[in-house]
């Protein structure tokens, strides 16, 4: 679904730059690049017509910083570029090289799922082989709507000497505008009925990363637009409230939700003998799974207007608008209401909910029953009917229903529900080789994510794909011999199971008299799971709470005696939990291992706290048992 559009716009007016102009970023050992100057300059004729200019100078200090010379310019029926231009000079300003027409490659590149696009590409990769040297690109790009207003991120990963925001209105345009760590007032000029506003910063440190950063923190400082009038093909929107953009949404389906005549009677058929609306809903979804398949056709304004109902059913695809349309119009059909709602994913950030704007790039179903309420999510393949994947939960989400627009929130999962738990019996031979049969179960997120895996890996060996991805992670080139799923393909409400057997001929480590191993078979915390900042300004984002549960029970080889093992250790805190414990009887270990991280985000206050946890948890699971021969 094409609600956001990013183009990489850069405007130049190309003058020289000594080396006095750059001399103040050129300390720093470990900068790419610096970028001297960032002018972005939006100029509004009218709401259907505006002009779009960058200019940008780039010092590119060492090999990464080559990137700013490789970009892109997209246009479609919205959108036209008027030119490129660029070069490459040294620190005296002397021209080393200039973009040339034959440099700048013309394509129509589609993402994998797409087959109709009216999008096409001006793709530039400009760069020279010696460093440092000064880049300068510029587009200008016209565009026939304000709808795609460009925003100001005036931070880079790399240091920013001056970034300016030049707003122009040869008429007065309303707007609305949205920041975070951008404090600052625009300078205004005024000239008859025309006005400029220009926002200046100066000597911006790169954005802070951290480890795990949640996806709304990766800006740190950004002004978003968003008119309060616009118009797309002849709809005209409003920003002002939510209910007004739901509205012009909504305009856009409207007439989109008749199924044909075969498709009426097929759904009369498969609710016929439904109890409930929640089984009618999960019939239709189940049919939905089934019949169609996720194909983005993306022209003009079917970026944002879905294709009809009956389109859908007769070419059995679509995109997250098509498809929600289709499920949406099965179930007013049956006499259940259900409604589209705009989503802004989770891997791409929050919904700003007091900034009513163009936000969405997703679509799913909304369907309040009266004792229940169910989302679908109708671009899923292996989801049950009112599940949502990770991405979808805990969203604001706009609803289009009656009221044109409303504002609400998206379930989230807890920890209990995302559960992974095992039982594996192993044979540990005197060599270190273990011999093993177990079962391992899934619900929740982490049912959806396996499911997906093992169904859509090239490799279609579920045995392969099963040992290498998941029993391979901390055993050593596993060997299955039997890998049987339960619930795989179907009964997505049901765990996913799967009972194996195999051998790991290198699983323990023989030393003179003794053997090294350790029984956590599946799951560990490591180094690498600890975020490697001290302190955080940021949280930690999880991608989903979760839950794991394992008990290994291991046939110690005969002459062997438990000689040292780690202390059982429980951890509890706020944001998680930790058990591990063991016994031997009859010449059987039996290891349990416990772990649940509660919340998707660790919030900084609780950082510290949680980096001690992690640590304890690290450390315990490193530790081997050692058995000694008698």
């Amino acid at each position: 679904m094409r609600f956001l559009i990013f183009i990489l716009f850069s405007f130049i007016v190309l003058t020289d730059i000594s080396a006095a102009d750059i001399a103040a970023g050129t300390s720093s050992e470990n900068t790419d690049a610096i970028v001297v100057l960032d002018e972005l300059e939006f100029h509004i004729k009218n709401i259907n017509s505006a002009v779009l200019n960058i200019h940008r100078k780039v010092q590119v200090l060492r090999e990464k910083g080559k990137e700013f010379g490789r970009f892109s310019v997209t246009e479609n029926r919205y959108a036209k570029c008027k030119k490129i231009s660029a070069r490459i000079l040294d620190l005296d300003g002397k021209e080393l090289k200039e973009l040339k027409k034959d440099d700048i490659l013309k394509a129509n590149i589609s993402p994998g799922n797409t087959i109709y696009d009216d999008n096409k590409y001006r793709l530039v990769e400009f760069a020279w082989p010696q460093l440092p040297y000064i880049l300068e690109y510029e587009y200008e790009v016209e565009f026939n709507t304000v709808f795609m207003w460009p925003d100001w991120f005036p931070q880079e990963d790399v240091p920013v000497r001056k970034s300016v925001y030049r707003l122009m209105l040869d008429e007065p345009v309303n707007y609305y505008t949205y920041h975070r760590g951008i404090e600052i007032s625009p300078d205004v000029i005024k000239k008859g009925k025309k006005q400029t506003l220009i926002w200046t910063l100066e000597n911006l440190e790169p954005r802070l990363k951290e480890d795990w950063m949640p996806p709304e923190d990766r800006h740190q400082k950004y002004l978003l637009f968003t008119p309060a009038e616009f118009q797309l093909d002849g709809y005209k929107g409003y920003s002002d409230s939510w209910a007004h953009f739901g509205e012009w949404d909504r305009r856009l389906a409207n007439g989109r939700y008749q199924l044909t005549p075969e498709l009426q009677n097929t759904v009369r058929k498969l609710t016929a003998d439904c109890r409930t609306d929640r089984e009618k809903i999960g019939k239709l979804y189940s049919f939905l799974q089934n019949y169609t398949r996720y194909v983005s056709i993306s022209l003009g304004i079917g970026g944002w207007q879905p294709n009809s109902a009956e389109s859908v059913c007769t070419n059995k695809y679509g995109d997250c608008k098509d498809l929600t349309t289709f499920m949406v119009a099965m179930a007013n059909f049956v006499d259940i209401p259900a409604y589209p709602a705009l989503v802004k994913t989770r891997d791409k950030g929050v919904l700003f909910r007091d900034f009513p704007s163009n936000q969405f790039n997703h679509v799913i179903a909304f369907v309040p029953l009266p004792d229940d309420t169910m989302w679908l999510e109708c671009t899923a393949d292996y989801l049950a009917a009112g599940d949502l994947p990770p991405d979808d939960e805990g969203c604001f989400v706009l609803v289009i229903n009656e009221k044109n627009g409303e504002i609400m929130r998206t379930p989230a999962k807890s920890a209990d529900k995302n559960t992974v738990s095992s039982i594996i019996t192993g044979d540990l031979t005197n060599d270190g080789e273990l011999q093993f049969t177990g079962q391992v179960k899934f619900t929740g997120n982490n049912a959806f994510s396996r499911r997906a895996g093992l169904l859509t890996d090239e490799r279609k060996d579920l045995r392969q794909i099963f040992s290498t991805g998941f029993l391979a992670k901390y055993l050593s080139s596993p060997s299955l011999q039997r890998c049987d799923f339960e619930n795989l393909r179907d009964n997505f409400d049901l765990p996913l199971i799967c009972d194996f057997s195999g051998t790991v001929r290198k699983y323990a480590v023989s030393s003179a008299r003794r053997i090294f191993f350790n029984p956590a078979l599946l799951h560990r915390e490591t180094a690498s799971d600890l975020p490697g900042e001290e302190e955080r300004e940021f949280a930690v984002n999880y991608y989903f709470p979760y839950s794991t549960i394992d008990t290994v029970r291991i046939n110690l080889p005969s002459g062997y005696d438990l000689e040292a093992a780690p202390e059982p250790l429980e951890l509890s805190a706020p944001f998680g939990k930790y058990r591990t414990s063991y016994e031997i009887r009859e010449n059987q270990l039996t290891f349990v291992r416990e772990e649940a991280i509660y919340n998707k985000k660790i919030q900084p206050e609780d950082y510290a706290a949680y980096r001690s946890f992690m640590k304890a948890v690290i450390k315990n699971d490193k530790a081997n048992f050692v058995l000694n021969w008698m």
